[in-house]
């Protein structure tokens, strides 16, 4: 039996780890009580325990700190989008169990938080489990983010300084990975150390999946279950199967199906200008350019976008870009360039790289991403581009960094903001001249007064505000 119960003394600090039946006898004895089912906590912290002694070494090796759903609440930075709920579930184990269910199919970027105070420079670890169900084709966004928090340090810079996890596609491989009566469970224990904060911030971020975070049982309660190792394909074949009749044979459908669209394809291809041609093969042939999931610093971002050269394109999936620098220059505009960053969390330095290096004709996704503001300085070697299309459908914006966006916007131009929030600022954001033949698509959005005012603003002949 493993000791996996942790021990606060009175004042609510950890002093060791016991096994469950020792935790329970203290309980029961009237020396303790419990916390959660990973934690107790002694009722008198100057009475001597046998736990001090027989544990100071595991304790300084390992500190468990476990999932309790009590803890989160909806993140306030993403306030308007969570979508989720607390309740309760009788477990595969016969517990009546505590989840919390955030996330949906419809593309909602969902953020649960909790902050804890902890003793610096400490190692821990953080201990979860998580079902998920996704109908997404790339699997969505799931990520656990750890946050330390200095006091010397804004809300944002500490933010910059996170630590991310990203939990789609096993890409941070899970300590346990079960199917459990036909659930895809997994356990994560995941450690780091508080350096010189007291304080840590814990963050749950999940968009187009249906997740359940809950406390992990013992590793040994796992052991009789079978590896769930089936590819997201496999996964997806598993749940057509439940869904279509079952004298249908959903391999050859499958199979049935990509020929059909294959031939869909083909014939589109054959059919269609010249122009649209090029522009469909220049957008999707890199996707060696393709990254996901990854931590990136601005400063590397600005030297890739600096390389990009007419009809080139360049794709980021559920990553994190951190501003790390003062100046911004990513070089020339490029025409024709498509720019993909979708459900990913984006500093407003590295919008205003994107939007600066637009040209005429060319497309920027930001779908279902997190873009901060930024009031710094970042080059424009270009003026006002014609004809280009940016999609920030499902985002969270911040004002100033779609200022920017529209201050380098000219005629014809596209820009998305279905099902988006823009956050206001404080300060008089600068939209750029008016320009012709602008449309914007804003329905289901969250656009304060200020900022509808100053697009209106933007607006010359023959522009449309969708609503």
């Amino acid at each position: 039996m493993e000791k996996n119960v942790i021990v606060l003394n009175e004042l609510g600090q950890q002093v060791s780890l016991t096994y469950p039946k020792r935790a329970k006898g203290l309980v029961k004895s009237g020396r303790a009580e419990y916390i959660n089912d990973c934690a107790i906590r002694l009722l008198n912290a100057l009475e001597p325990t046998v736990l001090d002694i027989e544990n100071m070494e595991d304790t300084s090796m390992s500190n468990v700190i476990c999932f309790n759903s009590r803890d989160f609440q909806f993140d306030k930075t993403c306030q308007g989008k969570n979508v989720g709920s607390r309740m309760f579930i009788t477990d595969s184990f016969g517990n009546n169990v505590e989840v919390f269910e955030i996330g949906d199919n419809a593309g909602s970027w969902t953020q649960i938080a909790c902050e804890k105070t902890l003793e610096k420079y400490t190692d821990y670890v953080f201990r979860f489990a998580m079902t998920r169900k996704t109908y997404s084709m790339d699997d969505g966004v799931s990520q656990f983010i750890i946050v330390p928090e200095k006091e010397s340090l804004s809300g944002d810079e500490n933010w910059d300084n996170r630590y991310v996890y990203n939990l789609a596609r096993n890409e941070y491989k899970p300590l346990i990975n079960k199917n459990v009566d036909g659930k895809n469970v997994k356990v994560f224990e995941i450690p780091f150390n508080t350096e010189d904060c007291d304080k840590v911030r814990f963050v749950f971020v999940e968009q187009y999946a249906v997740t359940r975070i809950f406390e992990a049982a013992d590793n040994e309660a796992y052991e009789k279950y079978p590896e769930a190792d089936r590819s997201f394909f496999e996964e997806t074949k598993s749940q057509i199967e439940n869904w279509i009749p079952k004298d249908i044979n959903v391999s050859q459908t499958l199979s049935d199906a990509a020929e059909s669209l294959k031939k869909a394809v083909d014939k589109i291809s054959t059919t269609v200008v010249s122009q649209a041609k090029a522009f469909t093969e220049n957008h999707i042939k890199s996707e060696g350019n393709t990254r996901k999931g990854e931590n990136i610093n601005a400063s590397s971002l600005q030297s890739e976008l600096a390389l990009m050269e007419d009809n080139s394109s360049i794709g980021f999936y559920g990553c994190n870009i951190n501003q790390d620098s003062d100046t911004f220059d990513c070089g020339n505009t490029s025409d024709s360039i498509l720019i993909k960053a979708n459900g990913c969390n984006v500093c407003g330095q590295a919008f205003a790289g994107f939007v600066t290096k637009l040209g005429d004709g060319s497309v920027l996704e930001c779908n279902g991403s997190n873009v901060s503001g930024y009031y710094g300085n970042v080059i424009h070697h270009g003026g006002p581009v014609d004809g280009t299309k940016v999609v920030l459908n499902g985002s969270n914006i911040s004002e100033s960094s779609l200022a920017r966006l529209f201050s380098v916007l000219g005629d014809g131009c596209t820009v998305d903001l279905n099902g988006s929030v823009v956050e206001e600022e404080y300060g008089d954001f600068w939209y750029g001249n008016p320009s012709s033949g602008l449309i914007i698509n804003a329905k289901e959005s969250v656009i304060p007064e200020k900022v509808l005012n100053k697009i209106n603003a933007k607006f010359d002949d023959g522009c449309v505000i969708n609503k």
